[in-house]
């Protein structure tokens, strides 16, 4: 079924509710906080399903791990940005650990306990681990463009295993 869209009335209704939330308000700035929820995105669909997801994922860790659990998107993201610098610079333990320490003065942790520490030193371990999967050979024999050369170090791959020798 098929509705008419009517411009005329839809104005009148807009600015009647907005006459009235607009009164109700002391301050534009207490108007925006009010108007927030409702500029959020709804997820839907995918979205939605990754967002259960993610929750449920991090509600997880947050009962594996206890007080271990970092809750600082912010954080993590520039852990993973650090651990993919680390990676090219071919870093050992002690510049993971100078970096862990740089990254929680620059988000601002002051009262981080150890395990924190760790959780944060053992994410980074992990996400280098990711970004190793490829190494400096592979990433060359991909930027090179050339399907033959990267068709043949996908058959020397699968046959060797990685830090083998061949002839």
């Amino acid at each position: 079924m098929f509705r008419r869209f009517s411009y005329k009335a839809l104005i009148n209704v807009f600015y009647t509710i907005g006459g009235q939330i607009l009164h109700s308000f002391i301050s534009i700035e207490h108007f925006y906080q009010a108007l927030q929820a409702f500029l959020k995105p709804v997820a839907r669909g995918k979205a939605l399903k990754d967002k259960k997801k993610r929750s449920a994922q991090e509600a997880f860790q947050r009962e594996r791990l206890g007080d271990a659990f970092i809750d600082n998107k912010p954080l993590l993201r520039d852990a993973n940005e650090v651990a993919s610098k680390l990676v090219g610079d071919n870093a050992d333990i002690d510049d993971i650990s100078e970096k862990v320490a740089q990254l929680l003065f620059n988000h601002g942790f002051t009262n981080v306990t150890d395990k924190q520490i760790a959780t944060l030193f053992e994410y980074i371990q992990a996400q280098m681990e990711k970004h190793n999967l490829l190494d400096k050979t592979e990433a060359a024999i991909i930027d090179t463009n050339d399907k033959n050369t990267v068709f043949m170090w996908c058959k020397i791959k699968r046959k060797h295993p990685k830090g083998s020798t061949f002839t």
